[in-house]
């Protein structure tokens, strides 16, 4: 499984970069582990970018894992009623649960 860190900001600004950095992981053939541990805010535009790279790792026969997801991004998922698409495993200092 290919892991990729996204640490930061994840918003409009930063989303189309961190679209092509998933999609090439992607590429390579296996299934595709996103860490969220470092990210600080995500928007829309990250929430979209999540939910593309999903489609494209289904349509591929690939899995998608979201991992170390805080609980601001883990609230920003479930306000945008996607927290069931996904496989999150969350992380709240130092523990992880799910």
């Amino acid at each position: 499984m290919n892991t990729i860190k996204l640490s930061g900001v994840f918003d409009n600004q930063t989303a189309p970069q961190a679209r092509r950095r998933l999609i090439a992981k992607l590429n390579t053939g296996d299934s595709l582990s996103v860490d969220l541990s470092n990210v600080t805010i995500i928007d829309s535009a990250g929430l979209a970018t999540l939910v593309e790279i999903l489609s494209a790792s289904r349509d591929a026969g690939r899995s998608l894992h979201l991992v170390g997801v805080g609980r601001k991004i883990l609230q920003a998922l479930r306000l945008a009623r996607l927290e069931d698409l996904f496989s999150i495993r969350t992380c709240y200092v130092g523990r992880t649960i799910r």
